[in-house]
């Protein structure tokens, strides 16, 4: 299991995930969880999608869910889980993020921080992400100090050596930046036939599981394969160019197991 408790990403593990440039056929999540009157972490580490199909956001959801349902107690002092992810999440993620949220909405404050884009363009991505913003999980596009606060935390030896920035991480981060910002101020009127297919909540106000909201968003896929004007029209690209184009998102995978970070304490973590 691509999940590494309370070990240290290898150096070039974090470039090739975070760097805005690259296009990573895996998701890298650094995560740390901790109670908010303690300078401690109590979970930390970091995780990638794993070859049987779960996303790296599902992997750490599991583990914290299991910890937070054994030492959470009324008089528990509330709880801050941050991640810091080389990609949005997609639809399926959020609708595990936001229930994960709601069933310790009063034990925890949720922050995201993401490097890059992942199929922004699709329709139920956008109104997920919209939907993790209105149940006050904050997301945000990471700017260099979020890098490098991330890279200080969770790098082996970050401690000692700088973040060193790619040349245009201002710039992408202006522009995706605007670009979230744009996406959440939507509005969440939907048509009646995407309605019909991802109403994300019942009769009772009360938001759905994760695996009914990967059956909507599967069969709202399959809508828009199987019917062209719900398609985005294709961009005007040579042969060359469509056998391999630059804007689609690589399909993930996970990444050999030996390029893994070595296990480290550091005076924030147990």
């Amino acid at each position: 299991m691509p999940l590494y408790l309370r070990q240290q990403v290898a150096k070039s593990i974090f470039y090739e995930g975070f760097d805005t440039n690259t296009k990573p056929h895996f998701t890298l999540l650094c995560f740390l969880l901790k109670q908010n009157n303690n300078i401690l972490f109590d979970l930390w580490g970091y995780a990638m999608n794993n070859l049987k199909g779960n996303h790296a956001e599902e992997l750490v959801i599991n583990k914290m869910e299991n910890y937070l349902v054994e030492n959470i107690s009324p008089n528990t002092e509330k709880y801050t889980v941050t991640y810091y992810l080389s990609y949005n999440p997609c639809d399926h993620c959020c609708c595990r993020i936001i229930d994960f949220h709601e069933k310790f909405k009063n034990k925890i404050n949720m922050s995201i921080k993401v490097s890059r884009k992942y199929y922004l363009q699709d329709r139920n991505v956008q109104h997920s992400l919209g939907d993790l913003s209105k149940r006050d999980i904050s997301i945000k596009v990471m700017d260099g100090k979020d890098f490098a606060e991330c890279y200080y935390l969770f790098v082996e030896d970050g401690h000692t050596a700088a973040f060193e920035p790619w040349h245009d991480l201002d710039e992408y981060y202006e522009c995706f930046s605007k670009e979230l910002a744009n996406l959440l101020d939507l509005p969440s009127e939907e048509t009646e036939a995407d309605g019909e297919v991802r109403n994300r909540v019942n009769s009772d106000g009360v938001y759905c599981n994760a695996e009914a909201c990967r059956s909507a968003a599967h069969q709202l896929r399959e809508c828009r394969l199987l019917h062209a004007p719900y398609l985005t029209p294709k961009k005007n690209v040579s042969e060359e160019e469509e056998s391999t184009p630059q804007f689609q998102t690589p399909e993930k995978v996970n990444p050999s197991d030996n390029r893994r970070g070595v296990g480290a304490r550091r005076m924030l973590f147990k």
